[in-house]
């Protein structure tokens, strides 16, 4: 008797598992709305590429992608900036590894006498440190008297205004160089990268008066975002977030965002989805 029924029982089988696989992946495949939006990395140009938390912006990735205060933007594909306060600054490298990012001022980019330069470098404290290998530059600006005798630490510039500015500039608080402080109206400190061991030495370029050329190589700051709370959510395959509205971290998942983790098994257990395992295997 039990022959004369198997093959009707292999069909049901056949029949239920083909009902179950069509009904079952429109529901599979669909994922939260948050988690498809991050599921991308934010890219711009050649030198900033395959970035995800914390950073998001240029309608790349929306903002709870990533954090306040990491929004970049995309120049014509060809650079980044960054905002600290009103200032704007080009992203020049990040490492996601390390944290490290090589950002420099776009006011000072071009000329010293640029709109905007006469204010002090600001970055946010709360969120981003200056690196260990991070100096100041001390830019003096309408300077009296003769700065020839300043040797390659003298510069010129001229303002929006067609006006001419002279001017000097210190490494470290040279104390030689500081007594000539007080014929000038104005002095702002500006970071450098010190490269004394790589290729391109800053110092040495100070030192013969290529001071806008250091400038322009930027300088390092390190960066904190929620590293333990993102590594946490990563391992259960989830995508690092923020909640827009409290600036908290959120681990953004298939079903939904999880404060801290993604459900164990979620939207990844295909076979008990599929019911393999309440198929009876006396029937095979």
């Amino acid at each position: 008797m039990s022959i004369r029924f198997f093959p009707s029982l292999v069909l049901y089988s056949v029949i239920t598992m083909l009902c179950i696989l069509i009904a079952i992946p429109s529901s599979y495949c669909d994922e939260d709305e948050l988690y498809a939006a991050c599921n991308r990395p934010y890219t711009c140009g050649q030198q900033i590429r395959d970035m995800w938390y914390p950073f998001w912006g240029n309608n790349i990735r929306p903002q709870y992608c990533g954090r306040q205060g990491f929004e970049l933007k995309c120049n014509d594909n060809q650079n980044s900036t960054i905002l600290f306060g009103d200032q704007s600054f080009q992203v020049l490298n990040i490492n996601m590894l390390a944290q490290k990012m090589i950002i420099a001022r776009n006011d000072l980019l071009d000329s010293l006498c640029s709109a905007g330069m006469l204010e002090e470098t600001i970055i946010n404290h709360n969120l981003f440190s200056y690196g260990p290998n991070v100096r100041n530059i001390s830019l003096f600006f309408a300077c009296s008297g003769e700065l020839s005798s300043l040797g390659q630490n003298n510069f010129s510039c001229t303002t929006i205004r067609g006006d001419t500015i002279s001017g000097f500039y210190i490494i470290n608080g040279d104390s030689l160089l500081q007594n000539r402080s007080n014929s000038c109206k104005k002095v702002i400190k500006v970071p450098f990268l010190k490269t004394d061991d790589l290729p391109v030495n800053n110092t040495n370029d100070l030192l013969a008066g290529r001071v806008t050329e250091v400038l322009k190589r930027g300088f390092e700051v390190e960066y904190r975002a929620d590293n333990a709370s993102c590594s946490n959510c990563l391992s259960s395959l989830g995508i690092c977030g923020s909640n827009q509205s409290s600036e908290q971290f959120v681990c953004l998942c298939r079903d939904q965002p999880h404060t801290r983790t993604c459900p164990s098994g979620n939207g990844s257990n295909l076979k008990l989805k599929l019911g393999i395992g309440n198929i009876p295997t006396s029937l095979f």
